[in-house]
């Protein structure tokens, strides 16, 4: 796949999931987790999976705090 279309869709992906905090029909969070998978997976190399690593706590520590707090 053409890296700039990869791009392209990883952006939508991130805007859709963006959209989804504001209409919780769409699963914001697991779009955004999503995207970034895709995007590490397709990119490859270990500042990609770095990156999608640091991507994948932060989410995960938002998700655990939104329930305790």
């Amino acid at each position: 796949m053409n890296g700039l279309l990869l791009d392209l869709l990883v952006v939508v992906a991130l805007v859709m999931a963006a959209a989804g905090i504001i209409v919780p029909v769409l699963p914001g969070t697991f779009l955004a987790l999503g995207a970034f998978f895709v995007w590490a997976l397709v990119t490859g190399g270990p500042g990609a999976w770095t990156a999608f690593g640091i991507i994948a706590v932060i989410i995960a520590v938002g998700q655990v705090l939104k329930y305790l707090l």
